[in-house]
């Protein structure tokens, strides 16, 4: 069946037939030694079997047969008036090159003869090995216009190794220009340190009517875009010139080739703009113990003059210089280091590729923020130091935080961890401040390690509710603070022979479920808060003689000892109320 070509044609060609061969045979006659051409849905081959589109093949299952010749014939076309007739085939096959081979023939009344494939058959004599895929030729029926020629498909096979075969999708017969430039034999820039170029491309675009125009055209992974006109330097031989990009650019480029009828493009070809890279990048081998390493390189090969180098630590810049060697500051526990060179160009001053990956690993001592890292003036608390790698002795550490701060000696937990009392003056200056942590010879630089407040402000209990309780008596009381307690553990220690039961904490307010022994001593108690960070004072919880108040029958038990993490601060604040 004879059906509107279904791709356009190219403008001013005249499409005389054309075959669609997804919904019927087109009638095409399979013929020959076994009639193996057949028409159906491809279920090997093309797509690896998956597609469900139906085509001509040969053998629509499986590999083609041995030993023979086969053909499959279109429907004749008259080609009277004509002036330049031509077969467009598109097709797919897989061809044994040792021997098989396909190719199309025509007869107008007398023998078969070969169609010349326009731009030629990619095999001697016809199709063989693999076509790459679904593709379209174009075969040149000139010699037979003004007849109405036979025109036949030929697969002719030995008796050895046989391959998946060929296959029809669709096929026209137009009168005109039906293919684009030829484009071969694509040559450009390799990767290049040529900033200045031009930077050149070549190709042979050959046409089957002349006439060519050609331009390249490219785009860098910047964004930039360019293009420029082709020139023919001799027969079918083209160049052209792309500009160069700043170095360390990919340019993406192509060639267009048109005849003024029709259009073709090569695929993408890259390149890359680039200054070199420093080789042998080295360092210590094995773990290194402390805060720098040292590293060394190979200056790069270039043409352009290297005026010095930056080094960095995962991705960061850490050092420049103008010697192949430098001390790089290490981060721990493993660094990865690179380094580039800084190049003078007559485009001005670049940096180049970075080098090779170096990998260090390192043992770099390393704190965490104190814990806690803020304190009012006249404040007394409880730093605990941790970190990596820190090497912390009994005897051999010392914590500074600059002036108006003291520090005991820490006390070692082990050799990461330690806790220091600090009791910050009431006129040590208010603010975010430095300080060192020295362990052994190595001293570790504290950045914005403490911040000391007003002491206008320093937290403390402002009332207790009830504020006095009758020996045996069990009570809920409820403490406030004049500021939000911190989020950790809250204790509480009312003094001796006073049990402390349930206890919650909620912003401001703890509240307390306590049982005042029977012989708890009368008077005033100091109520303490230890909210986690600090111990927070300022108001006291009486107690009454059971005796003078009358029904009270309440035997409540032992008093229980200072609550827990209280007698850390114990002497100092003892200390503070002498004083």
């Amino acid at each position: 069946m004879l059906l509107p070509l279904l791709p356009a044609a190219a403008a001013g060609a005249l499409t005389l037939a054309a075959w669609d061969l997804d919904d019927d045979d087109g009638g095409l006659v399979s013929g020959g030694d076994t009639l193996q051409w057949a028409w159906g849905t491809v279920a090997s081959g093309p797509d690896d079997g998956g597609s469900s589109a139906r085509a001509w093949g040969t053998v629509l299952d499986g590999a083609y047969l041995h030993a023979a010749t086969d053909t499959l014939t279109l429907p004749a076309v008259d080609l009277f008036g004509t002036t330049r007739p031509v077969l467009v085939l598109t097709h797919w096959y897989d061809i044994d090159s040792g021997g098989d081979l396909g190719w199309i023939e025509a007869n107008g009344g007398g023998e078969w003869s070969t169609v010349e494939a326009i731009y030629g058959y990619p095999a001697e004599g016809g199709f063989s090995g693999e076509g790459g895929g679904w593709r379209t030729d174009a075969f040149d029926l000139s010699p037979w216009s003004g007849q109405t020629p036979a025109l036949r498909l030929v697969l002719d096979t030995d008796g050895s190794v046989s391959r998946a075969g060929w296959y029809i999708d669709a096929a026209s017969i137009i009168d005109g220009d039906p293919l684009p430039p030829h484009i071969t034999d694509v040559a450009g820039p390799s990767d290049t340190q040529d900033l200045d170029g031009p930077l050149t491309v070549s190709a042979t675009i050959a046409d089957d009517l002349g006439a060519v125009q050609a331009e390249v055209s490219w785009s860098t992974d910047l964004g930039e875009t360019g293009q420029a006109q082709m020139m023919e330097s001799g027969a079918d031989s083209w160049s052209g010139e792309i500009s160069p990009p700043p170095p360390g650019c990919t340019v993406t480029w192509s060639i267009t080739a048109s005849d003024g009828a029709n259009a073709a493009a090569t695929d993408p070809l890259e390149f890359r703009v680039y200054l070199a890279a420093p080789t042998d990048l080295t360092g210590p081998e094995g773990r290194v113990v402390g805060l720098e390493a040292s590293l060394s390189w190979t200056a790069p090969e270039s043409p352009h003059a290297i005026i010095g180098y930056r080094l960095y630590r995962d991705g960061d810049l850490v050092a420049e210089t103008i010697q192949t060697a430098a001390a790089a500051p290490l981060a721990g526990p493993l660094d990865t280091f690179t380094v580039s060179a800084v190049y003078d160009t007559s485009s001005g001053e670049w940096e180049g590729d970075a080098s090779d990956a170096l990998e260090v690993s390192a043992a770099v001592p390393a704190v965490d923020p104190l814990t806690p890292s803020v304190g009012w003036q006249g404040d007394v608390l409880r730093v605990t130091i941790t970190g990596d790698d820190l090497l912390l002795t009994e005897g051999d550490a010392e914590l500074s935080l600059g002036e108006g701060v003291s520090a005991s000696a820490p006390e070692i937990a082990h050799v990461d961890a330690a806790t220091v009392t600090l009791e910050i003056s009431g006129d040590a200056e208010i603010g975010l401040r430095d300080g060192w942590l020295i362990s052994g010879e190595v001293e570790i630089p504290l950045t914005d390690a403490f911040e000391i407040l007003s002491g206008d402000d320093r937290p403390i209990l402002v009332d207790i509710t009830p504020s006095s309780l009758t020996q045996g008596d069990q009570e809920t009381v409820v403490i406030t603070a004049s500021a939000d307690l911190a989020d950790g553990p809250v204790l509480l220690d009312l003094g001796e022979g006073i049990v402390i039961g349930d206890l919650t904490a909620d912003g401001q307010t703890v509240t307390a479920e306590i049982s005042v022994a029977n012989d708890a001593p009368v008077g005033d108690h100091e109520v303490v808060v230890d909210d986690g960070i600090r111990l927070l004072d300022g108001i006291d919880l009486g107690v009454r003689d059971r005796r003078t108040t009358a029904g009270n029958n309440c035997g409540c038990g032992a008093a229980a000892p200072m609550g827990g993490g209280l007698w850390l601060f114990a002497g100092v604040f003892a200390r503070r109320r002498r004083r």
